[in-house]
């Protein structure tokens, strides 16, 4: 029989079963970098798919002196996450 600290009792049922979520706690780091995977993606994606959004950030770039705006526009949105 397992020994259960108080932390861990909160998650234990009535019968000793451990909870579904004590169960599969090492996914918790997965589900939240999905999670927070899909916002970025949600967020920067008119960037990536529009070149209307690439050519208004390019004129960005352009005006606070960056060397090869468009060229630089296009690497920023590649490698960001």
């Amino acid at each position: 029989m397992r020994r259960y600290t108080a932390r861990r009792m909160k998650n234990v049922a009535s019968d000793g079963s451990e909870s579904w979520v004590e169960r599969h706690r090492e996914y918790g780091p997965l589900f939240v970098r999905l999670v927070v995977g899909a916002r970025l993606i949600w967020g920067t994606q008119d960037n990536v798919f529009s070149w209307e959004r690439m050519k208004e950030f390019a004129a960005f770039l352009q005006q606070h002196g960056v060397p090869y705006p468009t060229a630089g526009a296009v690497l920023s949105v590649a490698v960001s996450p």
